[in-house]
């Protein structure tokens, strides 16, 4: 394919350079004829196809990026957690009673600062 694409516009231009030469024998008008309009069907698709060649080229690199900087799932383990197995639990849940009385703290400072109190539901 990459020494098509290199031979076919140095044919083109060979042809181009010796078209008097070439067209002085008829011969080899006729049988050179048909393969100058295949090269310059080809020549004028060339541009196209490497361009296109070039969109793919971008398309797969940045679809290579992308699973690259995916890796894998990102886990976060607490060492807390780990070093006082049962005590984290406790310490983490809030009761309805204690929810109240941090709400209570928040609204008197609320208060303070003039601000509207939340709602509570």
């Amino acid at each position: 394919g990459a020494v098509l694409a290199c031979a076919v516009p140095w044919i083109k231009c060979l042809l181009l350079t010796h078209c008097s030469g070439i067209m002085s024998q008829e011969s080899s008008l006729l049988a050179l004829n048909s393969m100058y309009q295949f090269i310059e069907s080809r020549v004028s698709t060339l541009h196209t196809a490497v361009e296109v060649s070039t969109c793919f080229d971008l398309i797969v690199d940045d679809l290579d990026e992308e699973e690259e900087e995916d890796g894998g799932p990102v886990i976060y383990e607490d060492k807390d957690s780990d070093e006082e197995e049962g005590e984290g639990t406790e310490l983490a849940m809030e009761t309805d009673e204690e929810a109240d009385e941090s709400a209570d703290g928040v609204g008197s400072v609320v208060a303070c600062s003039g601000l509207p109190s939340p709602s509570r539901e």
